[in-house]
């Protein structure tokens, strides 16, 4: 997994959403982003433990 890539998705969520005049879908993008950087965060921390045939 390409971490960068999770957080300039999380970036593009966010930015999204000040574009998004809908409440809901404003919404939704800012939860997208927050998952985006929670998962890079993960990941990150946790590297490539537990994984199997990782190097």
């Amino acid at each position: 997994m390409n971490y960068p890539l999770l957080i300039a998705l999380g970036l593009l969520f966010l930015a999204a959403s000040f574009l998004v005049t809908h409440s809901t879908a404003r919404t939704a993008l800012v939860v997208l982003s927050c998952v985006a950087f929670l998962i890079a965060v993960i990941l990150t921390l946790v590297g490539t433990v537990g994984v199997p045939g990782a190097a």
